[in-house]
């Protein structure tokens, strides 16, 4: 795997259109910024995966995710950066 794939799959997992469906750990209401719903996740025990609903206004958190993209066309999902750090971490030792 080319190191552009690897940017490639690592920038999709920032931003992906739809709700994750996993092993939820709770919501936070008033947040409707990704990258603020990445802030709570990354300070939240467990914490791998976030999803944004706007029309409600919340921060999803997930300790793991399936992402549905029918069910909110609206929302936006992304993995936390501790696990992106996983992945780098692996891609570096595997020289990905």
């Amino acid at each position: 795997m080319s190191k552009y794939y690897i940017y490639l799959f690592r920038s999709q997992l920032c931003n992906i259109p739809g709700t994750c469906v996993g092993q939820s750990l709770g919501f936070i209401g008033g947040v409707s910024d990704p990258y603020e719903c990445l802030e709570i996740c990354q300070g939240t025990t467990d914490c791998a995966w976030f999803t944004v609903n706007p029309d409600i206004v919340a921060c999803n958190l997930y300790a793991n995710c399936s992402i549905n993209i029918d069910d909110c066309p609206t929302c936006i999902s992304g993995m936390s950066q501790n696990m992106l750090t996983l992945i780098n971490t692996f891609n570096k030792r595997f020289q990905l």
